[in-house]
């Protein structure tokens, strides 16, 4: 099945050895780097040992070369280009995360990134971890196509900072759990419902999220602004350091609603989705 079916039927697709390892390596030398002294060891293992605070995690992502040219990669904007079906661009947020090992029902917990990201109906999220993913230590999940219902209700309160979709547990079986190897990823859907569990074992788990949309497709005006505290936090060209980040002209931005009263997006419009 192609990654495209895999998109239309069940709002996400698994895509293996398209990242080379090497340029993963660079990158988690780099954030080492910036975010602890030198020291013995692989970087990787150091870097996962280590809980830097989530600012200092982004900006360190943001200072580092290597998640430019992971954002970037050819082979990665191609497959964007190719599923979206026409000229793409790589959103200037990214979300670097470093999960330490648990307790806790969740590390993310579910949702919907269309309720939050809003804009373009189709915006395909790529989630790279830095390394081996396998099973048994909670990946990333998803519901396998809960993007065709569209957005799900969410529940009023919850005892951390997302409201779930409602009926959804950490144990329901609907979710499928990803087992990854360090050079694949996951494209899924803004509509595609999805987790983290935190990981097993006594090493963090480190990925980074990174939107991609069409040029011509709306932009949600908090979309241009950065996920970390900085100077100049509403202008991209200066904020992200990235040598290749180019906005598009005309840059089409919509209003961003609040979360609890974002509406469903127009399904027929979707490459993805079955028109309700």
């Amino acid at each position: 099945m192609t990654a495209a079916a895999a998109l239309r039927r069940d709002g996400y697709a698994v895509m293996p050895g398209l990242i080379d390892p090497g340029l993963l390596g660079d990158f988690a030398t780099q954030l080492d780097a910036r975010l602890q002294p030198p020291g013995p060891g692989d970087p990787l293992t150091r870097l996962r040992a280590s809980q830097p605070d989530v600012q200092q995690l982004r900006a360190a992502g943001y200072g580092s070369e290597a998640q430019h040219r992971l954002t970037h990669y050819p082979p990665l904007a191609a497959m964007m280009a190719d599923l979206l079906g026409g000229e793409v661009w790589a959103q200037p947020r990214r979300f670097l995360r470093l999960v330490p090992p648990g307790p806790g029902p969740w590390a993310t917990e579910p949702h919907q990134d269309y309720r939050y990201v809003q804009g373009a109906i189709d915006t395909l999220t790529a989630w790279i971890p830095l390394h081996d993913v396998p099973a048994g230590t909670s990946p990333l999940r998803v519901v396998p196509g809960s993007h065709h219902r569209g957005l799900w209700p969410v529940t009023d309160t919850t005892g951390g900072t997302l409201p779930h979709p409602v009926g959804l547990a950490p144990d329901d079986a609907r979710w499928r759990s990803l087992p990854l190897s360090a050079g694949d990823l996951v494209v899924f859907h803004a509509l595609t419902v999805h987790s983290t569990l935190p990981p097993t074992g006594p090493a963090g788990r480190i990925s980074l999220d990174v939107r991609y949309q069409r040029t011509d497709a709306p932009l949600a005006a908090t979309a241009l602004l950065a996920p970390f505290e900085c100077e100049h936090p509403d202008d991209p060209l200066r904020w992200a350091g990235d040598p290749q980040l180019r906005l598009p002209d005309p840059l089409p931005v919509v209003p961003t609603a609040p979360h609890p009263d974002v509406a469903d997006p127009d399904r027929a419009t979707s490459r993805f989705l079955e028109a309700p």
